[in-house]
């Protein structure tokens, strides 16, 4: 049950060519169904703190700039998992 308060981050990029189908392959769901999917499949089984983010000129790569920078006050110890607003606006 303490598992269910982590932070999912979810991060696609707009310009990913495989957004609504994999490899232009109709019928193979891309990457913005399969993250629908998987966000369904994470509230079922009870996780609460899901955000979603789509940036507009990352492509089908790797975030990590902003994957740091989200988790880099929890790695200083300036947040906590249990914090209320995990997701600041």
């Amino acid at each position: 049950a303490e598992a269910l308060g982590l932070p999912i981050y979810v991060i696609t990029g707009g310009k990913d060519p495989h957004r609504r189908w994999t490899h232009g392959k109709e019928g193979i769901p891309g990457i913005e169904p399969q993250t629908d999917g998987a966000i369904q499949a994470l509230e079922a089984v009870g996780f609460s703190v899901v955000k979603r983010t789509q940036l507009p000129d990352l492509g089908h790569s790797p975030a990590q700039g902003e994957v740091i920078a989200f988790f880099a006050p929890y790695l200083r110890g300036e947040r906590r998992r249990q914090d209320a607003a995990l997701f600041p606006h």
